[in-house]
């Protein structure tokens, strides 16, 4: 008996003393290990101070055969989805332009606006929000990464996973052994368990997806998955987007922690990249659980705000002018950037950071809270401080900048590359190249494809602001169906229609 209290009374001390000794050896390579590729800190202001934001670039890429794989034959099946349609469903809206040759040449010219202006990063290019397979689309994200690549040695290129996950193109994904085992877990041979992501199973999904949270290991799994087949891609910069909407690093800093650093110790074995930075959105920034800023550099919107005293530009049917004024009320990255060790091993009052034009859906227009038949008309006085720091003129920030004159667009690009960084030495401007426009109410129906009916109906974004001019992108005639009105000085331009920005973007790419 006395034996077998002794033999109990060392298993117990083994499991008290032992095991958190054995835990942290095992772990400690990971949680706090020492990064093999890492950039220094005037290296990696000289990437931020010469980006462009490049939202979804990926989906306008071409395999060679000068189609779109998969556009024709290969839709995510009806029954992958918990909604009432499959969002594959515009491939037919875009078949006749890649039969008839447009798209080649409309990504060839992409290619060719990225050759000339030479960025030195790309934010965005790679993103998630897109309906095609998940195999179609790490396809399109290789061929971009190689011809960025081409265009310009050296860019680095950003994976967004964001936080969004699509439903149907997750399912039946099985997680790979190398996952497991970057956890310490034992591979349990099965797919992503979209349910396992999720906060309550009673969650409506809108648009056949869901937000993931991040306490949940299976949306951890997920994250540290795609994060790392973007690497594998040659992408060498990964953006979480909105993370606070995924649950705060602030509220869940061991979760955060876990997955950024698995990340980061992937990157270090991976010959794919020369370094992996991570980054998410945020008015401040983070802290991982040994103190150290969470992220490589700090990311956030724009948050221009209005500013209707402007009698050189004053306010007309689509909005007018807007200034960058940090302001108590909107919470902006301005001054409010955490300082400390950077992942990168090098000490910073703030970390780095980029600034960029926002976008996401037009308001519920049924809720009368959403005032969309304000769009284009300056907030209220009383209601101003609050809201127009994110929402200029009830537009959000890309649909307000495609909607003023060319003329204004320029000079806008011009004064924020300036203002951004005055306000805050330690932020730049990434400019603009291609953004999501989402200004397709009523009394912008015109934005959308045939009249809304492809689009707008289907809650999708219905056109894109692209820096590139026009005249040279497309020469074709005009067809009815596939153009859009800008007013007040845009007429019958194409879906992906160009803006005319790339003088001026090259013009500050260039400053030193």
């Amino acid at each position: 008996m006395v034996c077998q209290y002794k033999k109990r009374a060392c298993l117990w001390l083994v499991n008290v003393v032992w095991s958190p000794l054995i835990i942290v050896l095992f772990t400690q390579p990971v949680l706090g290990q020492t990064r093999q590729k890492t950039v220094t800190q005037d290296a990696l202001v000289g990437y931020l101070s010469h980006t462009v934001d490049a939202q979804s670039l990926s989906d306008m890429v071409l395999h060679p055969s000068r189609f779109y794989p998969g556009t024709t034959d290969v839709i995510v099946p009806q029954e992958y989805y918990t909604g009432s349609f499959a969002p594959c469903e515009i491939a037919a809206i875009r078949r006749e332009d890649v039969q008839s040759g447009r798209a080649w040449a409309r990504y060839q010219q992409q290619l060719a606006f990225v050759q000339r202006v030479q960025p030195r990063m790309m934010i965005d290019a790679i993103t998630l929000w897109g309906t095609w397979e998940m195999d179609e689309h790490l396809a399109r994200a290789r061929h971009l990464v190689a011809d960025l690549k081409t265009a310009v040695p050296g860019i680095v290129v950003m994976g967004t996973p964001c936080e969004w996950v699509n439903e149907g193109i997750v399912r039946g994904r099985l997680i790979p052994p190398y996952v497991w085992a970057a956890f310490g877990l034992l591979d349990e041979n099965r797919p992503f368990d979209c349910l396992k992501m999720r906060d309550s199973l009673s969650e409506t999904a809108r648009g056949n997806g869901f937000i993931p949270q991040i306490q949940h290991l299976e949306t951890q799994l997920y994250f540290y998955w795609l994060a790392t087949t973007y690497l594998q891609l040659g992408c060498e910069a990964i953006s979480f987007s909105a993370t606070n909407t995924l649950g705060s690093p602030s509220d869940y800093p061991a979760e955060w922690s876990r997955v950024v650093h698995r990340i980061r110790a992937y990157a270090d074995t991976c010959p794919a990249v020369r370094f992996g930075l991570i980054t998410g959105h945020s008015a401040t920034g983070f802290l991982d659980t040994s103190g150290t800023l969470l992220f490589d550099f700090h990311m956030e919107p724009l948050r221009p705000s209005e500013d209707p005293r402007n009698t050189a530009y004053p306010v007309g049917p689509n909005g007018g002018a807007c200034i960058l004024e940090p302001a108590p009320q909107c919470p902006t990255l301005y001054q409010n950037g955490l300082g400390g060790m950077n992942p990168n091993g090098w000490v910073c009052t703030r970390n780095p950071g980029l600034m960029f034009f926002d976008n996401f859906l037009e308001p519920d227009r049924s809720s009368p809270a959403s005032e969309f038949e304000r769009y284009g008309q300056p907030h209220p006085v009383r209601r101003r401080q609050r809201w127009q720091c994110w929402s200029p003129y009830h537009f959000d920030e890309i649909s307000w900048f495609a909607l003023q004159t060319k003329a204004y667009r320029d000079s806008f690009l011009r004064y924020a590359h300036y203002r951004v960084h005055q306000l805050d030495s330690a932020l730049y401007l990434a400019l603009p190249m291609k953004r999501s426009v989402a200004a397709s109410t009523d009394k912008y129906a015109e934005y959308t494809c045939d009249g809304g009916d492809h689009y707008h109906a289907r809650d999708w974004w219905p056109a894109n602001y692209c820096a590139v001019d026009p005249d040279s992108v497309f020469p074709d005639p005009p067809r009815v169906g596939n153009y859009f009105f800008a007013p007040p000085d845009r007429t019958r331009l194409p879906l992906w229609g160009g803006y005319g920005q790339e003088a001026v973007i090259k013009e500050l790419l260039n400053k030193p």
